[in-house]
């Protein structure tokens, strides 16, 4: 799991208002103080291998987190650009609402929902799988196999509201995109809570191999 070549992040810390926690412990990690923050941490994609995401069919999302609370639109990860009328575009994102429950975007369109609050769940293990080649196997339902969705190595159901869709191709990038967490890109929306780890694989993860990896990072933060 661990990756040796890890892209470096930038931390802004906005007077503060991000902070790492833990020390050496397993359960160290960069921690938000105030909702709606600045602080973030952030790395462009051009130039590092995250250059790879461009035209993905498939990846997964693995995160360590303990969210804590937040406002609607609060940001634990954010994959875009900022537009020419300095609005942040969401290419990749996974956002909370109010009730700390996570949506995943792809290329700007929700593709689905874990309708469970993590507010007060503590430190959990989120993966988000998906592979816009599968089939839909009842399109008429929206029900598809596209987006797979785990917490602490178990499946949930996948969750849509009216304007919600399956991902429907590959995930599509400009040159300006940043990789950015705990907040968007530019707009203050930061969570209030800890990121412990995280990655982002150019491959759908098995069930299987997403229990493994949750019984490691359940408590080790992805050490040796």
């Amino acid at each position: 799991m661990t990756d040796p070549a890890a892209v470096n992040l930038q931390v802004y810390y906005a007077f503060d208002k991000a902070r790492f926690t833990g020390g050496d412990t397993p359960s160290r990690g960069l921690d938000w103080t105030s909702k709606n923050s600045q602080a973030r941490a952030l790395a462009p994609l051009q130039g590092t291998k995250l250059q790879g995401l461009n035209n993905a069919s498939a990846l997964t999302l693995e995160l360590v987190v303990d969210p804590g609370d937040g406002d609607d639109r609060a940001h634990l990860l954010f994959v875009g650009h900022t537009d020419t009328n300095g609005a942040d575009r969401t290419r990749l994102g996974l956002v909370l609402n109010d009730l700390q429950h996570p949506r995943l975007y792809w290329n700007e369109q929700v593709i689905g929902r874990l309708n469970e609050n993590l507010e007060s769940v503590g430190r959990t293990v989120l993966h988000f799988v998906v592979n816009t080649e599968l089939a839909d196997t009842d399109p008429a339902t929206k029900d598809d196999n596209k987006l797979r969705i785990f917490r602490n190595g178990m499946e949930k159901e996948v969750t849509r509201i009216s304007n919600d869709a399956a991902p429907g191709g590959p995930l599509t990038l400009g040159d300006a995109t940043a990789l950015v967490l705990g907040n968007a890109l530019s707009e203050p929306l930061s969570i209030r809570g800890t990121i412990h780890y995280a990655a982002i694989y150019p491959r759908a993860l098995t069930p299987a191999q997403v229990s493994n990896h949750a019984t490691k990072l359940r408590d080790l933060n992805d050490e040796p």
